[in-house]
């Protein structure tokens, strides 16, 4: 069989979903020239691909060298630059190409994300929202700006932001949503019980809500996660000796399937309760129901043991990175002088000396 633009776009886009660096390299490598310069769609594909495997340079490099730039590729390499939260470099790219051509609702979108995942950039944002045109002005971008206000502690703003949404729409629920989201990550319980009202009928949010309140959890909800499917967490650690990696995939239900991994966490769970961190594993945790921390876990251990004088650590998650495991990461860092870069299903976070690149803004 002779690979065709078509099977090298589903090879890529599943690399994407892995986002891990080398495999990325290697299928890059994989595909002939005159296939990617003849088709814009494989070379979207590959800006997408590497802004997910951390090779954000790459994604602008072959950016750079298209012939026809639109609004999907560009939306791409925004998106790229702000899960790896480098919105300054998305905000530049976004005012110098945005005369060129003519905006559509998911651009403005990324650039807002670029906003939202950077620290500071709240001026910016309203800058931006004021001049989306109102025919984009969707829940879905809403919700980013009031995510975007909620962050700085804009909480009057946010009121203020949400009640003239709804003078033109009645779908304010996403906006609610990540409200509470941004209470949630940030410990807000007080700003979070004062809007209970707006969110109690979504299943997911009041699991959070049990979780931050340690209130008590209806068994109907409880039981609805427990059938969920269980979370994943993938890591490529490289052979000894060689050039080459291997990638190995844990998965939440896994925990009793791996003794001796079990017992390295053990140890790290030790250590990390001198730092007032507790990764023990309880019944019933409410974190575990949506973040998953037994697969992240066991794919950082294996790490360790494969290779105790890991200086770098990559992971991709299925599910988001709950604030127990971000704060054990940071810790981890500084314990083991190791880098962790952990892409979730949101954003990517590097890990470094004890600090994240989200500064604790998920």
């Amino acid at each position: 069989i002779s690979p065709d633009a078509v099977l090298y776009l589903h090879v890529i886009n599943a690399c994407q979903q892995l986002g891990l660096p080398h495999q990325a390299e290697n299928i890059h490598r994989a595909i002939p020239s005159f296939i990617i310069e003849k088709n814009l769609s494989v070379q979207t594909a590959l800006i997408n691909m590497h802004s997910h495997c951390l090779q954000v340079n790459e994604a602008y490099r072959l950016f750079s060298l298209l012939k026809q730039k639109d609004n999907h590729t560009l939306a791409n390499l925004i998106h790229g630059f702000a899960i790896n939260g480098q919105g300054q470099r998305a905000l530049k790219l976004f005012e110098d190409i945005k005369l060129e051509l003519k905006l559509n609702e998911q651009t403005y979108k990324m650039i807002l994300y670029a906003c939202k995942f950077t620290d500071g950039l709240v001026d910016e944002a309203r800058k931006i929202y004021k001049i989306i045109p109102e025919k984009y002005k969707t829940p879905d971008i809403a919700s980013i700006m009031v995510s975007i206000l909620a962050r700085h502690s804009l909480f009057d703003e946010v009121q203020s932001f949400i009640h003239q949404y709804k003078s033109k729409s009645t779908d304010v629920s996403s906006l609610w949503s990540a409200l509470f989201m941004v209470c949630y990550h940030s410990g807000n319980v007080q700003y979070a019980k004062s809007i209970y009202d707006q969110i109690k009928d979504d299943p997911f949010l009041l699991l959070l809500f049990s979780d931050m309140t340690n209130s008590l959890l209806s068994n109907e909800i409880f039981n609805y996660f427990q059938q969920q499917l269980p979370g994943k967490c993938r890591t490529e650690i490289k052979n000894n000796n060689t050039m080459n990696y291997t990638v190995y995939e844990f998965h939440d239900n896994d925990l009793s399937n791996f003794p001796l991994l079990n017992s390295e966490l053990n140890i790290i769970i030790d250590e990390l309760k001198s730092v007032n961190i507790n990764w023990q594993l309880t019944k019933n945790d409410l974190k575990q129901l949506f973040c998953g921390h037994i697969s992240v876990r066991l794919a950082i251990v294996q790490n360790f043991v494969l290779n105790p004088s890991s200086t770098v650590i990559q992971l991709t998650k299925t599910k988001p990175l709950c604030s127990t495991c971000h704060e054990g990461i940071k810790h981890l860092t500084l314990i083991k002088q190791c880098d962790i870069i952990l892409k979730d299903d949101i954003r990517i976070h590097h890990f470094h000396n004890g600090k994240c690149s989200c500064h604790d803004k998920f």
